[in-house]
């Protein structure tokens, strides 16, 4: 592989700076996670239940037709893995009381 400074394809560099940058940001996020008291890991998780809520609501508020049972059912699918994500990342983030729920 190249060196991306001696890359011809800048999409490639500029991909790679990207990167660079998300890589930055996660780590700031965690370590703003680890600094967080059990309670307000808590707090967190309520205020990412009730926007979950919140999209369920406006979905099935909707006057068009919900379409098949098979899309309903992938959507509802996807947002309690966004949901086991978010709880899981979130009380995992550190070593604090409840982090042992969701360890490997």
């Amino acid at each position: 592989m190249a060196d991306s400074k001696n890359s011809s394809d800048p999409y490639q560099a500029v991909f790679e700076q990207f990167m660079i940058e998300v890589r930055f940001y996660l780590g700031e996020v965690q370590g703003w996670l680890l600094s967080l008291s059990d309670g307000e890991k808590i707090l967190g998780l309520c205020a990412f239940v009730l926007v979950l809520m919140l999209i369920i609501v406006s979905k099935a508020r909707r006057n068009e037709d919900p379409g098949s049972n098979g899309r309903q059912f992938s959507g509802a699918l996807v947002l309690v893995l966004i949901f086991a994500f978010g709880a899981g990342w979130t009380l995992d983030a550190g070593d604090g009381s409840f982090a042992h729920l969701f360890g490997r």
